[in-house]
């Protein structure tokens, strides 16, 4: 981007074509049927699965929209901090953008490793205290802890978060039904992922004070929904 501001862009062809040409060559798509269904079926086949868990499923989607929205939302308050109260630009500036995304890869690799042993309501409230705590705490902290603890932290939170929902939402129901529930799961995490930079953008404007007490809290909210209302066994 430093050389040519549209430059970035051109990543997304190169990386894109060489796998869409692998998808072709070696046929990835499942031989299982396709069942198709209309909008009304889907939207039938969505209550039903409602219905039968609604506590549970409903927190583990409203702990979902909270990981995503303040993952989202703290990233762009990241960027805009580094550049206007740091006077961070350039290429420093998205090695430190970089940090978050590396502490949720490794996270996720780890947690999904050992699953399997984990309570998983317990990791998403740990994963979800652990996004809250670090915006709160950095009020108190020097600023260094703004800009490499706390996105760091926030991180291993998100990678500890959305592999245990990943697993308990996906894996209330039945092989049949999955199509529907992840349907509706990508919906919420794309819904989470839009509201986040845009609602971080109007709180911004109140001060990072108000920015970080927010978020914090929201984090923390989240966690205890987790705590309270998701249940393994559902």
């Amino acid at each position: 981007a430093g050389l040519i501001w549209y430059a970035p862009f051109f990543v997304y062809p190169l990386l894109a074509f060489p796998v869409a040409i692998g998808l072709l060559l070696f046929r990835v798509e499942s031989k299982l049927g396709r069942h198709k269904q209309t909008m009304a079926q889907y939207f039938r086949a969505l209550v039903t699965v409602f219905a039968r868990n609604k506590r549970s499923l409903a927190a583990a989607f409203g702990s979902t929209f909270i990981a995503v929205f303040i993952w989202f939302g703290n990233l762009f308050f990241l960027a805009d901090t580094l550049a206007t109260r740091f006077q961070i630009h350039g290429f420093h500036r998205g090695l430190l953008l970089s940090l978050p995304i590396l502490t949720v890869a490794i996270t996720a690799i780890i947690t999904g490793k050992y699953l399997q042993n984990i309570n998983l309501t317990h990791l998403t409230t740990l994963g979800l205290l652990i996004i809250g705590a670090p915006l709160l705490i950095s009020l108190i902290l020097p600023d260094s802890f703004l800009i490499y603890g706390m996105v760091a932290l926030v991180g291993v939170g998100f990678g500890l978060t959305l592999p245990s929902l990943n697993t308990l939402i996906i894996g209330c129901v039945e092989q049949e039904e999955r199509g529907v529930i992840a349907a509706f799961y990508g919906s919420v995490r794309a819904m989470g992922s839009a509201l986040g930079p845009l609602t971080f953008g109007w709180i911004m404007s109140y001060g990072d004070l108000v920015t970080l007490i927010s978020a914090g809290s929201l984090g923390v909210i989240g966690s205890l929904l987790a705590f309270v209302f998701i249940k393994q066994s559902d």
